[in-house]
């Protein structure tokens, strides 16, 4: 109990506030539902939405903290900024450095180069407080597949935090001195985010609202509205304290939590207005105050004050742990591993607030332990920036590392068709170029897709020889189908790529055959129709890509690409203790019908081509797994050659391998052209 007395002490010295039991249980609320969201996600599918609680409280509460400071009778007007940033420091720092260190410490043991690479560069911009900016700039979902094998990933809430307390004080010092209205200003102030956060969900930029500090600093700042209505308009805090308005309150307030919890779902318009759910809710739970029938006898009940005082440590320490599984799984671990996975985040949670945060965090000489923390903090964000700027042969795609392994020379192919598409690789991003085997007008086989048609396509010009002629127009993440797009910003306008292969291949009657190679990504959208599922939109952009090659006598092989790997299985690793988690040549994601983004774009595609007697399906499955695992290593070969290059493109084995495997098909349907 000595660290919780010291916690309460802390949070009330210095003023005549009461300490608020059942706002950590609210916090304990908050946490649970983001550990049970990220380890158990079906069962309530909206508990994200824990971490806008989160924003409320830390409004409410240190906002509460610059008011006593401000409005303080024998000192008025006086903000100690060094003051507050040394306790913030002394605060966040520990259990950050922490979790930062020990991610640094498993990253090392367990992730490949390219891995670790990204490790450092999420521990970089944790360090820094800036995960937030960098996870939008990295385009990334919080919600999609790949943001789970992202440990540092959760780091994004602090990021808008820290940033909102970069300013708040020095906003509220300026308001007072000003002699500005505070409760229109606060008011002002969560009003014009709201609506910058309201108006990038509804223009499509879901990611941009979810990350981007000025989009999230309403929910803060309306608990800093709470607090100062709370602290100084009597009437508003006896009218909320009273037993019945207050038992109003707090049973409102935890019916909207709640219903969030259970409804909100992680589609592209949160935050949006449907945030409100929650901010609503945890706003009312606050103001009905201790008496409050939810947060007398629920919140503020041992087990709840006992999660609540080790949220702080249990969020940090909660997601490295699933991420890691994740990584290691290759898909959703396994449940008793999760189960584990939570249970040892609450005993790490645990022994940091009793062992690691109170010789830190209480105690003398605080600006001398903020320094030192802080100098830690700037060394772990040094190591991870070397780490993350490291060259180590990694597997980004390089062109001209990738072209150089590979035995056709490319360099005149590419110089004949940028004469035909001279803007085709500068459009929407585009890093692949485009080639052509024979000049303009001279070409029977074309294929379309994004890199993973890319990569095949020196094997099947070297493979095939004299025999066909091949015209290759990929585009980086586009799917090989007329209007369907990629809901990406950056890669928005990249389909008018594909519009022009398509325009090129049906404008010329000597290509005979379009293949179709692309690596789905799950987000696919019907250009024409933004209002369709996924699903919908590519069975709708299928089946007019389908009639109009047909209408121009075009045949069609569609290719059903290879499974991915959980992980990339670079030669040079720092992953020492990965064969305990996996025996030679083994990974655990299996055939494509496991994978959500491949089952949401390959299935309507196969439904379309049933339609059209042009179409060949190819599947590459069989290639790459038997009946029970996928390999990233030939488990047919004596010598268990590799075949990819990263967890999802083959290296120059792999695309022989599927040249020569896809050339037999295509033998077949020129067989069948022949005969026509």
């Amino acid at each position: 109990m000595f660290v919780a007395t010291k916690l309460i002490k802390d949070c009330t010295s210095g003023t005549k506030a009461q300490y608020r039991s059942d706002i950590d249980g609210l916090r304990a609320l908050a946490c649970l539902a983001v550990v049970i969201f990220h380890a158990f996600p079906d069962c309530i599918k909206g508990g994200f939405t824990g971490v806008d609680i989160f924003f409320v409280i830390s409004g409410f509460l240190i906002s509460s903290i610059i008011y006593r400071n401000i409005f303080n009778k024998e000192n008025p007007g006086h903000v100690n900024i060094v003051d507050f940033y040394i306790r913030r420091v002394r605060r966040i720092f520990p259990a950050l450095i922490a979790v930062l260190v020990t991610v640094l410490v498993l990253g090392f043991c367990l992730l490949q180069n390219e891995e670790l690479k990204r490790i450092g560069k999420h521990v970089f911009a944790g360090s820094t407080y800036l995960s937030n900016i960098m996870l939008y700039f990295e385009s990334g979902n919080y919600f999609n597949v790949e943001s789970n094998q992202k440990p540092l990933l959760h780091l994004w809430s602090l990021g808008v935090e820290e940033q909102f307390y970069l300013i708040f004080p020095l906003f509220l010092w300026a308001l007072y001195k000003i002699k500005f209205h505070f409760l229109f200003a606060l008011t002002l102030f969560s009003v014009i985010s709201f609506v910058g956060n309201l108006y990038a969900v509804n223009i499509g930029k879901s990611s941009y609202a979810f990350y981007m500090p000025w989009t999230r600093f309403w929910e803060l700042s309306l608990g800093a509205v709470l607090a100062y209505a709370y602290m100084f308009r009597p009437k508003f805090l006896s009218a909320c304290t009273h037993k019945t308005t207050a038992n109003i309150l707090s049973i409102s307030g935890l019916v909207l939590i709640i219903f969030g919890y259970f409804t909100i779902q992680n589609s592209g318009n949160f935050p949006g207005s449907i945030a409100l759910i929650p901010v609503v809710g945890s706003m009312l739970i606050i103001a009905a105050g201790k008496e409050g029938f939810i947060n007398k006898y629920v919140l503020s009940s041992k087990v709840f004050i006992f999660f609540g005082l080790i949220s702080y440590p249990l969020y940090l320490w909660h997601w490295p742990l699933l991420s890691f599984a994740y990584i290691l799984s290759g898909d959703l671990p396994l449940l008793w591993i999760r189960t584990v996975a939570v249970i040892l985040a609450i005993v790490l949670a645990t022994l940091t607030f009793y062992f690691i945060e109170p010789p830190l965090r209480y105690g003398s000489r605080p600006k001398f332990k903020a320094l030192a923390l802080f100098i830690v903090v700037l060394v772990i964000g040094l190591i991870g920036l070397v780490l993350s700027l490291s060259n180590n042969h990694g597997d980004n795609l390089n062109q001209k590392a990738i072209n150089s392994e590979k035995i056709v020379d490319i360099k005149p192919l590419i110089e004949k068709c940028n004469a035909v598409f001279p803007n085709w690789s500068p459009v929407g991003g585009n890093d692949l170029p485009c080639m052509l085997t024979n000049d303009d007008g001279h070409n029977d086989v074309a294929i379309i897709g994004d890199s993973h048609a890319d990569e095949i396509a020196p094997s099947l010009i070297t493979l095939f020889g004299d025999k066909h002629s091949l015209a290759v127009l990929p585009t980086t993440c586009m799917a090989p189908l007329i209007n369907i797009g990629m809901d990406d910003e950056w890669r928005s306008k990249m389909h008018q790529n594909v519009i022009e292969a398509y325009d090129y291949v049906l404008s010329h009657d000597e290509i005979k055959l379009v293949i179709m190679a692309h690596l789905p990504n799950g987000k696919e959208y019907d250009v024409e129709n933004k209002n369709l599922s996924t699903y919908d939109g590519v069975y709708q952009g299928a089946l007019r890509t389908f009639k109009k090659l047909k209408e121009a006598n075009k045949e069609v092989m569609v290719i059903v690409d290879h499974p991915g790997l959980p992980f990339n299985p670079a030669k040079n690793t720092h992953g020492i203790l990965r064969n305990l988690f996996y025996p030679k040549y083994r990974y655990a994601r299996t055939h494509y019908e496991n994978d959500v983004e491949r089952n949401n774009y390959y299935h309507p595609v196969i439904k379309a081509a049933h339609d059209f007697d042009n179409v060949t399906v190819v599947e590459l499955t069989d290639l790459f797994c038997d009946a029970e695992f996928c390999y990233s290593k030939n488990p047919w070969t004596e010598d268990g050659e590799d075949m990819f290059r990263d967890n999802n493109h083959v290296n120059v084995k792999g695309a022989d391998m599927v040249a020569k495997y896809i050339d037999k098909e295509i033998d077949k349907v020129f067989d069948k052209i022949n005969k026509k």
